[in-house]
């Protein structure tokens, strides 16, 4: 799935997200889930898999604000496309040296 931020006509930020991978010992320990509710649940997580602020935009802390904008829609996008809610997102594109993302967003519930 593929989203974009403008600005008028004007695009600002690019974002790409896919399907969550099969087993990621970090996020299994962080959502704490055991492996039959990982196989039940995992088309209900996203990883954020592309990330680009376009070099022109001057936008100060666009990139922390953009991903939560894109969270917005990205779950009517994934529930529409897939079938399923879109309960989890991870951003693992965005440097961990911005600590509000380095973390797995939730945006539902189980």
């Amino acid at each position: 799935m593929k989203q974009i931020a403008f600005s008028g006509n004007r695009p600002l930020v690019l974002a790409g997200w896919r399907a969550a991978a099969l087993k990621l010992e970090a996020r299994d320990c962080f959502i704490g889930w055991n492996p039959e509710q990982r196989k039940r649940f995992l088309r209900q997580v996203a990883n954020n898999c592309r990330f680009l602020v376009l070099p022109w935009v001057k936008v100060p802390k666009l990139a922390s604000h953009a991903p939560a904008r894109f969270a917005e829609t990205l779950q009517r996008e994934w529930l529409a496309r897939y079938g399923c809610p879109l309960c989890l997102w991870k951003p693992t594109s965005i440097p961990a040296t911005s600590p509000a993302l380095s973390t797995a967003r939730p945006i539902g519930f189980w």
